[in-house]
């Protein structure tokens, strides 16, 4: 494509965005093949760059690292039935053609050498591109079902990672597989609870529940939460961590107020201090919420959500229900008492918290970072680049 190639530099595209899920492992991989690229390629320079969405999270997060990148304006396809949606779908084709226009002239402007995609509608194009190139092109995948765009590009994908043995029924049997368990974010680390409330103003002695719906927050626990937090609170004698999502943030604060023992906001920058914070966790259950529920040996109570392709976020959490690391509520009994009683059983059965801590830390975690990025140096290496 276009300009002659430099044979001691090597580039690569990471792709993967719309959502946390997809934008976070991206940013991992990209991590782990800076930190081990001189292994394989001593005398080469790397140039990595980050391809995203405009409409996605990573529209806000990606201009807070020192990573090259680029940004299409392109949405998915809207399956909710409103003006806007209709909207978004009638000019999806003008953005995909705008879209292809802008990766094909990004492609031949740094000579790519080499393509990961981890998934999210923004993953399509440069993967296209690079199939129909012949750039060698590997895939991601968080999930026991795959995405869309994963399950469309996996034929003509070199690796193809993952972190679910269900994958396998939907993957042509011609792809090569490998096992790594799902990239968590590289700068997520424990430290001690007295530290980590700090920054959230809360008390270093209370019982803390952290709660999220995903990086985008979820509608249903957020409604929920707004209506019976304040019951919890004054039955318990607990305090919250609780990530909103921009959405519902601002109607939220307006229902509630100040209260001191919820520390309120739309979206949590520092995870490792929430993570720490935490005694439990509530949330959905997207993959990469489990891998870091993982890492962190947090004790959580899942909420599955049940539109979720393939039902995979159930499939997801009971890889933790499996080892006795978490309890799974179904979110048709949010609106009954069943989620305020086992609130408080876990809160009273110090043993129970305990043997899920337990089950977590004897669970033995797969180094997703390091398998991802050592095999794609290495096939590439044999590619001879």
């Amino acid at each position: 494509m276009g300009k002659v190639k430099n044979n001691n530099k090597i580039t690569i595209v990471v792709t993967g965005g719309g959502t946390g899920g997809h934008y976070y492992p991206a940013m991992s991989i990209i991590d782990g093949i800076n930190s081990h690229f001189q292994k394989y390629f001593p005398n080469k320079e790397l140039k990595i760059f980050y391809i995203g969405s405009q409409f996605g999270i990573e529209e806000t997060l990606i201009a807070r690292t020192d990573i090259p990148y680029f940004l299409l304006k392109i949405k998915g396809f809207a399956r909710t039935i409103n003006i806007r949606s209709i909207l978004n779908n009638l000019i999806l084709p003008v953005r995909i053609l705008l879209s292809m226009r802008k990766v094909k002239k990004i492609f031949n402007d740094i000579k790519v050498d080499a393509v990961i995609g981890t998934g999210g509608y923004v993953t399509a194009i440069p993967g296209k591109i690079a199939i129909k190139n012949n750039i060698p092109l590997y895939l991601q995948e968080q999930n026991g079902y795959p995405g869309l765009t994963n399950r469309i590009l996996s034929k003509n994908s070199r690796i193809i990672f993952y972190a679910y043995e269900e994958i396998k029924k939907y993957i042509p049997k011609e792809v090569k597989l490998i096992k790594s368990g799902n990239p968590t974010q590289t700068n997520i680390k424990l430290l001690s609870k007295s530290k980590a409330v700090v920054p959230f103003h809360l008390s270093k002695t209370k019982f803390t529940i952290f709660i999220f719906g995903g990086s985008q927050g979820s509608r249903s626990i957020n409604k929920y939460f707004s209506q019976n937090i304040k019951e919890i609170i004054d039955k318990y004698h607990i305090q919250f961590i609780w990530q909103t999502g921009r959405k519902n943030y601002t109607e939220i604060k307006s229902q509630l107020g100040n209260i001191s023992s919820i520390f309120l906001t739309p979206y949590v920058y520092n995870m490792s201090e929430a993570y720490s914070s935490a005694d439990l966790i509530i949330s959905r259950a997207g993959a990469l919420t489990i891998a870091e529920i993982k890492k962190m040996h947090i004790p959580s109570l899942l909420i599955p959500l049940p539109s979720a392709a393939a039902n995979h976020q159930l499939v997801n959490a009971r890889s933790l229900e499996k080892i006795g690391a978490t309890i799974i509520l179904e979110e048709k009994n949010l609106n009954k008492n069943i989620l305020i009683s086992t609130i408080g059983k876990l809160i009273n059965d110090k043993h129970k918290i305990y043997d899920m801590k337990r089950a977590l830390r004897k669970n033995k975690q797969l180094d997703s970072v390091r398998i991802v990025s050592t095999n794609i140096l290495i096939d590439l290496k044999r590619n001879k680049l």
